[in-house]
């Protein structure tokens, strides 16, 4: 009989059937986003259970996770007796695990995809739980967008996305925490089955897949596949093919939230917009609006910090204070960026008077034994100035601050 066929059946038998006995480290591991309508969620529990049972042997044990509660759904595990090397024998023998992956199948509900997963969860669930090696095989299905209301910070809806500070940092400085779990992949390698069109656009793809693959990286395992190709994934899995790309870090360890903005034609990021041809008059100096400052560097290795002040008694916007009532912080990833850190800027609406207005470059983390050369940006309204900015250097790999008067850049 069809596998499938044995699947149907064996979603009518009763839950609790059967006693699993202990075994070793799981030979494949799935989990399965409940978010979705049921038949969505049935498609990937149906694809589940062929999985486990094609690659779970005699005297293995494979198991099926709801990977946003992380809760296990069920063991399937197959006694160490030649008799029940068959797929109708192990799916006999696991009716009840099968029974429960149907009946979370059945209470599915539509949900949002921005919601599905609870990634750190689930790879702390499975690394606390299991002892996994290069022989494990885990499939995860579900959204890498993480948006959990309880942790409106660290939401990754509207293009936001961590910085791999984040992986490192301790458990009570972020939700996206993997420390003292280094390592205990132990070489496991990792299929993600995303959703299709999760992206906004190629760069905030690209960003996604970076940071979750630094995570699988320090996890100490492999991010293989991150794509939206159900069978196809579940094919790389089942013989271990595929090869994982190296996932550099970005050498900072600043814990952030970094927005992806898309450069298009008619809206630029200010480093690539044209600049002004005349200086800006004593009146437009005096009330400027829709005023933006930006900084960019030629140390790719380099983190560097831009603080922007209205004004003398104003709030200083910065990466740590990014909300004042004068304008906001934003820390970007742009096309064609050259900077894993990103680039920095403020935008303040105005109006505001350019000669009180003050802005400071620190350097905060990379080696740059040479100093570092960059470029300040001041933009107000379609007109933008620029002037260039040396970090002298200040011993030890590090480089001295510098500081300006807006009102010097745009004259």
């Amino acid at each position: 009989m069809q596998l499938m066929k044995l699947l149907t059946l064996t979603f009518a038998l009763t839950l609790g059937l059967f006693a699993t006995p202990a075994f070793a480290a799981p030979v494949a591991i799935v989990g399965i986003s409940p978010d979705g309508s049921p038949d969505e969620v049935k498609t990937r529990t149906v694809r589940a259970l062929q999985f486990v049972t094609e690659q779970t042997a005699p005297g293995q044990m494979s198991v099926i996770f709801d990977a946003k509660n992380n809760t296990l759904l069920c063991s399937f595990s197959v006694p160490d007796k030649k008799s029940y090397a068959s797929e109708k024998a192990k799916l006999q023998y696991n009716g009840g695990c099968a029974a429960k992956a149907f009946a979370a199948a059945k209470t599915a509900t539509p949900g949002r995809q921005t919601a599905d997963l609870d990634p750190i969860g689930f790879f702390k669930a499975i690394g606390f739980t299991y002892e996994l090696n290069a022989d494990t095989k885990i499939v995860l299905i579900g959204s890498p967008i993480v948006d959990d209301a309880r942790e409106l910070a660290t939401s990754m809806a509207d293009t936001y996305v961590p910085t791999d500070g984040h992986i490192s940092a301790d458990p009570s400085q972020s939700p996206f925490s993997l420390k003292s779990y280094e390592g205990r992949f132990n070489g496991a390698r990792l299929y993600w089955v995303t959703p299709d069109n999760w992206a906004a656009n190629h760069d905030h793809a690209h960003q996604v897949k970076q940071f979750w693959g630094l995570a699988v990286q320090y996890l100490g395992g492999e991010l293989v596949t991150f794509d939206h190709d159900l069978n196809r994934n579940f094919a790389m899995a089942a013989a271990l093919s595929g090869e994982a790309e190296p996932f550099d870090v970005s050498g900072s360890d600043k814990i952030e939230m970094i927005r992806v903005v898309p450069a298009i034609p008619d809206d630029l990021p200010i480093h690539e917009r044209r600049l002004a041809t005349y200086s800006l008059t004593s009146r437009d100096i005096a009330s400027a609006r829709n005023v933006e400052v930006g900084i960019k560097w030629n140390c790719g290795g380099c983190d560097v910090d831009l603080y922007v002040t209205a004004f003398p008694t104003a709030q200083t916007l910065y990466f740590g204070h990014k909300h004042s009532p004068e304008g906001l912080f934003h820390k970007d990833f742009t096309s064609g960026r050259a900077l894993a850190n990103g680039l920095e800027r403020v935008t303040l609406p105005g109006p505001i008077d350019l000669s009180k207005m003050t802005i400071e470059v620190k350097h905060y983390s990379g080696l740059a034994p040479l100093g570092i050369a960059g470029e300040l940006r001041i933009a107000i309204g379609s007109q933008t100035y620029a002037k260039p900015f040396m970090l002298a250097p200040a011993g030890n790999g590090r480089s001295q601050p510098v500081r300006f008067h807006a009102v010097d850049v745009v004259r």
